[in-house]
């Protein structure tokens, strides 16, 4: 069965918006049906191999984006970490021809990303 949809965001960033959202598509799409972090437990490595397991069967990946989606983390944008867990679902997502669909929450503006990503610059241009 191919999943329905991955939801993708950053804890200190949209939690709380990505919690209700799940729990509201769970309601519509079934347990089975929505793919959420917190459904899997276990360290930073189980977390990406369970990433690269489930996002390209997914239908959809939702990126919700706050506020501190960019937020620097040791002087770099986290976006730009290569070990960065939001970008990993991302260029998954994309390399798997996953549609990818920004959230922006709160009406925050769409982060400016100069540079571009190069594996990401799909999701950027879409916002343009």
């Amino acid at each position: 069965m191919a999943y329905e949809i991955f939801i993708c965001y950053r804890r200190k960033d949209t939690a709380g918006y990505a919690g209700r959202l799940h729990e509201q598509l769970k309601a519509d799409y079934g347990v089975e049906g929505v793919l959420f972090d917190v459904s899997t437990e276990g360290d930073a490595e189980l977390l990406r191999g369970w990433v690269q397991r489930v996002v390209p069967r997914a239908a959809v990946v939702l990126v919700l984006i706050g506020d501190r989606w960019l937020d620097l983390q040791s002087g770099y944008r986290r976006i730009d970490d290569p070990n960065d867990i939001v970008r990993l679902e991302i260029e998954i997502g994309l390399s798997h021809s996953v549609p990818i669909i920004p959230v922006l929450i709160d009406g925050v503006a769409f982060p400016s990303c100069h540079p571009p990503l190069p594996a990401c610059s799909p999701l950027l241009r879409c916002a343009s």
